[in-house]
């Protein structure tokens, strides 16, 4: 039992680093004025990688409250970033898209999400790849 928090700690330590690293990155590369935080690269990620989701799921991937997510949203919409459009069956129900701008950084953040885990896999070779792959879509699954 005491290895196995010792192994959580020190597993805890290296995700602590890989999120500082990647939100360090992030902000770098998206290359964003300062007025913009982390939950809006989150929000712009996320609805680029699904266009045309509703807002409430957008909500519950950043895991926030409808109305802060609204508070996220309305100000990507001010900016440029992202468009609402109602559906025509429902006028309640919105659905999200990037506009070109928001495209613009998304498509920036995709990159630099792809290159910091090729980075990462460089560093093994291919079996380790494979086991590495393997562990983490067994610890997302």
């Amino acid at each position: 039992m005491a290895k196995n928090k010792q192994n959580a700690a020190e597993l805890n330590e290296y995700i602590n680093r890989l999120f500082h690293v990647l939100s360090s990155a992030q902000k770098s590369l998206a290359k964003l004025p300062a007025k913009y935080n982390f939950q809006d690269f989150k929000a712009i990620y996320y609805i680029g990688h699904n266009p045309g989701i509703m807002q409430r799921k957008v909500a519950n991937h950043l895991m926030l409250t409808p109305g802060s997510a609204s508070i996220i949203i309305s100000k990507l919409v001010k900016n440029k970033l992202v468009q609402k459009e109602r559906l025509t069956t429902n006028q309640r129900a919105v659905q999200l898209h990037l506009t070109t701008a928001g495209e613009k950084i998304y498509y920036k953040m995709l990159e630099m999400h792809l290159q910091f885990c090729s980075q990462i896999l460089k560093k093994l070779d291919i079996k380790e790849q494979k086991v590495f792959l393997s562990l983490f879509k067994k610890i997302t699954s």
